[in-house]
């Protein structure tokens, strides 16, 4: 009993120290050293991922997370702070005024524009948390609509990027895995919110496309037969079909069979409905995928 109340005072004030550690950093620097700015920023939008994480783990419901009125209001608190980010740091979230891009510039070899592409990924984070069940109709369908337009403004900013950075294309072969991942979240939310009763609040065809992109840009990043990227691409674009045909047959808004505190549950939720989308096409496609096929599935998620 001793060594256990010791062990958890030491947990608590080596949090305690970790979150004075990373909150002088971002604000006032440690002592004599202080972070550069571009590194600063980043730390500054990944605190706001953390804090947001730590809030929806300290719930009271069967899921982990705050009773449902407290959680939209948190919601609320945290899209503040994040507005209020935003504009304190403002044109120097990209570092500046001079043009950067998203993972590696051969030529010039500039830092990458990373923090523009956290800030949107922090909104949608935040967002995705709204995917979950709710009896609030109305904030929910703002709160979905949000992390849209979040995952939108990640798509656009990615293609626009490279494209502006010229030889797009083939830049796409060396970017950061993490834009994988992130194109991967965006797409899924995306294909679901557009295959929703939601849709009638958005440009349908512009978002097709946009999701059209985003499995381009996602095939583009494969460097072997196979690979994340490869099995990446052609899930999604099977999972459009099975969303479009789901939505055809009964037409619902966006809801999810998973539920955790955790908002990365909308991604696994998404390959449960496509492996059903797939076992009911017919007896001979469920024996076609079979084990092997629930395997890809699993390895593709670990790389998620």
């Amino acid at each position: 009993r001793d060594r256990g109340g010791d062990w958890s005072s030491d947990v608590c004030s080596s949090d305690l120290c970790f979150d004075w550690a990373i909150d002088q950093a971002c604000d006032n620097g440690l002592g004599t050293f202080k972070l550069p700015d571009e590194m600063r920023h980043c730390l500054i939008i990944q605190r706001f991922c953390y804090r947001v994480t730590k809030a929806m783990m300290t719930g009271a419901n069967s899921t982990g997370l705050p009773l449902e009125h407290d959680r939209y209001l948190q919601l609320m608190l945290f899209e503040e702070e994040l507005n209020v980010i935003e504009q304190q740091l403002g044109n120097q979230l990209s570092g500046g005024s001079e043009p950067r891009i998203i993972g590696w510039n051969g030529a010039n070899n500039k830092y990458p524009e990373i923090n523009l592409l956290r800030h949107c990924e922090a909104r949608l984070y935040l967002n995705l948390y709204h995917f979950l069940d709710s009896s609030l109709a109305e904030p929910r369908r703002n709160g979905i609509l949000k992390a849209y337009h979040a995952a939108s403004a990640i798509i656009t900013r990615i293609m626009a990027t490279f494209s502006d950075s010229g030889g797009w294309y083939d830049r796409l072969l060396y970017a950061p895995f993490h834009n994988f991942r992130v194109l991967c979240t965006a797409s899924i939310v995306l294909l679901t919110t557009l295959n929703s009763t939601y849709s009638e609040y958005l440009d349908s065809t512009n978002g097709k496309l946009l999701f059209n992109s985003a499995v381009f840009a996602i095939r583009r990043m494969s460097i072997r037969e196979g690979d994340g990227p490869e099995r990446g691409a052609c899930f999604m674009a099977e999972m459009w079909n099975s969303f479009e045909s789901s939505f055809r047959r009964a037409p619902q808004e966006p809801r999810i069979r998973i539920k955790a505190r955790m908002a990365a549950s909308l991604t696994y939720d998404t390959f449960l409905r496509r492996h059903i989308y797939s076992a009911h096409k017919g007896p001979n496609a469920a024996a076609d995928k079979g084990l092997s096929h629930i395997i890809s599935l699993r390895g593709f998620l670990m790389l998620m």
